[in-house]
């Protein structure tokens, strides 16, 4: 039973059904999240996260620019990490 499982006092999964996977420990005991590259299937989530966080821009804005996102269009390298300051 992990830290998180044992403060709760119930086995929690590694992998929750909406494809959330929570922290794992590594071999010196330390956490450390598991980050995975976002899918299209995880737009819904993305959406409502940028509209909780950007109240002042609308949903079709935000809509618009994750689905410019999946289709390459959005950032010029097709990735925002890849972008060079």
């Amino acid at each position: 039973m992990g830290f998180l499982s044992a403060r709760l006092g119930t086995e929690i999964p590694k992998r929750l059904s909406t494809g959330v996977v929570l922290p794992h420990r590594t071999p010196n005991n330390s956490l450390m999240p598991q980050i995975r590259p976002i899918a299209p299937e995880n737009a819904p989530a993305w959406l409502a996260l940028r509209c909780a966080l950007w109240p002042e821009g609308s949903e079709s804005e935000h809509r618009e620019e994750i689905e410019a996102f999946f289709a390459g269009g959005l950032y010029p390298s097709g990735r925002p990490h890849l972008l060079k300051p």
